[in-house]
C-alpha cells in the first residue's frame, strides 16, 4: 500500500496458509512465508519507491522464492541478512536472494528471535522450552552443535513444567 491506502502489490501465498511476515532490515524486501503442515513457502516481494505497481492479474512467478520447505516461525534481520527459526527446530539464514548462509539446530519448533545490532549475539526461543544463547565465533564451526553456523551455544536454558526452576545446560 501506498500512503493513501492504494493496493500497489498483492501476492497469492505461495502454499495453502499465510504464516508469517518480516520486512529486511533496511525495508527494500517483504519476505513472506505460507505454510502447509510442517512445509512452507517463503518468497521475497522487493519494496520501495521504485517498484511499480503490479498488473492486476499478475503472478508470483517473477519474485525470488527464498525456499520451498521452511515453516518459518520467527525471523530477526541483519543488514543483509534475514534469520528465521522455523518448525524443525533450526535458525537458517540466508541473504535476500534466498542463499543459505548456514544453518544452527537448537530443537523443537522455534518460537522467539533476536539479534543484536552487531550481529554477533542471537537469542532464540522454542516451543519445546528451550533458550540459547549464541554467541559469533571466528574460531570455525562448533564441532558440538548441529550445523554449520559461526555461532557457538554458550548458554542454554531449558523451561520445563514439572522442573521447579530452570535448567542451565
Amino acid at each position: 500500500m501506498d500512503s493513501e491506502g492504494q493496493v500497489l502489490r498483492s501476492y497469492d501465498p505461495l502454499s495453502s496458509y499465510p504464516h508469517h511476515a518480516a520486512f529486511s532490515h533496511d525495508s527494500t524486501q517483504l519476505f513472506v512465508n505460507s505454510c502447509h503442515l510442517y512445509g512452507g513457502c517463503t518468497l521475497a516481494a522487493p519494496l520501495g519507491e521504485g517498484v511499480a505497481a503490479a498488473p492486476e492479474n499478475a503472478e508470483n512467478e517473477d519474485l525470488p522464492v527464498l525456499n520451498s520447505d521452511w515453516r518459518v516461525c520467527t525471523s530477526a534481520t541483519l543488514p543483509g541478512v534475514l534469520i528465521v527459526g522455523h518448525a524443525y527446530g533450526y535458525l537458517h539464514a540466508a541473504d535476500g536472494q534466498g542463499k543459505e548462509l548456514w544453518r544452527h539446530h537448537v530443537g523443537s519448533t522455534m518460537s522467539a528471535i533476536d539479534v543484536s545490532p552487531d550481529g554477533q549475539t542471537i537469542v532464540a526461543a522454542s516451543y519445546g522450552g528451550y533458550l540459547v544463547h549464541l554467541q559469533r565465533s571466528d574460531a570455525g564451526i562448533d564441532p558440538y552443535s548441529i550445523g554449520t553456523s559461526p555461532y557457538t551455544e554458550v548458554h542454554r536454558w531449558i523451561f520445563w513444567d514439572k522442573e521447579s526452576a530452570p535448567l542451565r545446560w
